[in-house]
């Protein structure tokens, strides 16, 4: 019988291309896999890909449902429709006793078709006749929507604030308890937790049935920019505690690892899985100018390549402003998509390099180094935020290497140790856009010099192929399950 694998992510698992990768090669290796991940928009709660199973799991925590009224609400719905419906009988029977039956009953339907505000305006022209019984539901009506605002601020506004805090920890909380229920029905194996969010789900599911644990590191979580410093302080005791007691702990490159190691004095250093793409065998046939045909670019203009989400942090506008100092012949282009892509063109217009900067939509994984090998040069301006951006070796990196496209990135570790090591690009200083520049037109400006960069990168694209990565992951999972 075939050794059964979960793994647990903590999104809706369509494009996670990492975890995608790893549980494809598992169940080439015989393995049995499932993936638990979390319901979402548009996305089915349960389907078969590639002979993996995944499982979603709806999100909803105990905070969201006191806010979604879901515990107290409901208490006062009620309430206020026992007011309007008083309010309403009331004034149906003053205009009962006025004696015009026929009008009576011609306003009581009528009335049941009003809104409520036209209905409370009605109520207001008959004030004069019968102040007392209205005024009276009136304010009742008026005080009780007051004591309703009243609780919100006074309760619900700081309770929503203690909530926030611990918005994270409660919602992975929520996943574990709704996974725990389908890994009670199915146990396995192995327990694979994608990220720290989802480690403690695997290592407490693991202990209930004395299964193996993995503990796949996506990124330094710790030292991601945005977190709060009751945030960090949590997930870092978080990590201390589970780190060092899971079966295997998988993280994507050197530097991370080492960090892993010396913080939480691990016996045994983290094992490395590139996030390499896969690639396709047509790679090396295709033409090389999709991408340029798509643009409307002539052959003889060099593409400055940025692929990928655009977000703060990756460096975006300080390369929109380093734009002006690359050569005339150039043309800088961004190809992905993200919530800050109108503050970005923004900065375009600001800088008038809107027939300099251009913007197209991100394409399929399984077109996009197709996509890649129009550029000379890819740029990864990441900035310094913190340890998780510093330690970065993001997948743009290897998508590059692959589509044999020179590189310039931030003089950061992961980056320099790559670039170097393989004489694949240049670096530069993120925060300054003349050095950003100076590192492109180095790249652009000698034509021996790229084709030999170009060169080096069909070197570098042999050491970092996902066929390695998955020898490497394979032979973890043997180590685990054997010995």
């Amino acid at each position: 019988m075939s050794t059964t694998v979960c793994m647990f992510v903590y999104n809706n698992c369509t494009t996670d291309a990492r975890v995608l990768k790893e549980a494809a090669s598992l169940v080439k290796g015989g393995y049995q896999v499932r993936i638990i991940a979390v319901m979402d928009n548009g996305v089915q709660p349960y389907e078969v890909r590639d002979g993996i199973e995944i499982f979603r799991v709806i999100k909803n925590p105990l905070h969201y449902r006191i806010f979604n009224g879901d515990l107290f609400f409901d208490l006062f719905k009620p309430k206020q429709k026992d007011i309007i419906k008083k309010l309403r009988a009331n004034y149906l029977k003053q205009s009962d006793q006025s004696g015009a039956s026929k009008t009576a009953s011609n306003k009581k339907k009528s009335l049941r078709k009003q809104p409520l505000p036209e209905l409370l305006a009605s109520f207001k022209s008959d004030l004069k006749s019968n102040p007392g019984q209205l005024i009276l539901y009136k304010w009742l009506f008026y005080f009780f929507i007051f004591l309703s605002r009243l609780f919100r601020l006074i309760f619900l506004m700081p309770l929503k604030s203690i909530f926030m805090v611990v918005h994270k920890p409660l919602c992975f909380y929520d996943f574990y308890k709704r996974s725990l229920i389908l890994n009670k029905e199915e146990p396995s194996d192995i327990y694979h937790g994608h990220d720290l969010h989802t480690v403690p789900t695997a290592y407490r599911t693991a202990k209930l049935t004395n299964s193996k644990v993995v503990y796949d590191a996506h990124e330094l979580y710790t030292e991601m920019s945005g977190l709060k410093p009751v945030e960090r302080k949590f997930y870092t005791r978080f990590e201390r505690k589970y780190a060092p007691k899971v079966d295997a702990l998988i993280t994507v490159n050197e530097s991370i690892a080492n960090e892993l190691v010396e913080r939480y004095k691990l016996n045994r250093k983290p094992d490395i899985i590139y996030n390499c793409p896969e690639v396709n065998d047509n790679i090396v046939t295709t033409k090389n100018d999709e991408l340029r045909e798509r643009l409307n670019l002539s052959p003889e203009t060099k593409i400055v390549l940025y692929q990928g989400g655009f977000t703060i942090n990756r460096g975006l506008y300080k390369l929109i402003q380093a734009a002006q100092y690359i050569n005339d012949n150039a043309k800088v282009v961004y190809m992905g998509w993200g919530k800050i892509e109108d503050d970005l063109k923004a900065e375009v217009a600001k800088y008038n390099l809107q027939d300099k900067v251009l913007f197209t939509p991100g394409v399929p994984q399984k077109e996009l180094l197709n996509n890649s090998k129009s550029a000379q040069v890819g740029v990864i301006p990441y900035q310094f935020v913190g340890l998780n951006n510093y330690y970065t070796s993001p997948n743009k990196l290897f998508e590059y290497i692959n589509a044999n496209v020179p590189i310039a990135g931030s003089d950061f570790p992961e980056l320099k140790r790559v670039i170097n090591k393989y004489t694949i690009g240049e670096t530069f200083d993120p925060e300054d856009p003349k050095s950003i520049a100076a590192a492109i037109n180095k790249i652009l400006d000698n034509e021996n010099y790229y084709l030999q960069l170009k060169e080096n990168t069909k070197f570098a694209a042999k050491d970092f192929t996902w066929d390695k990565e998955e020898e490497k992951l394979l032979a973890i999972y043997d180590r685990i399950t054997n010995g």
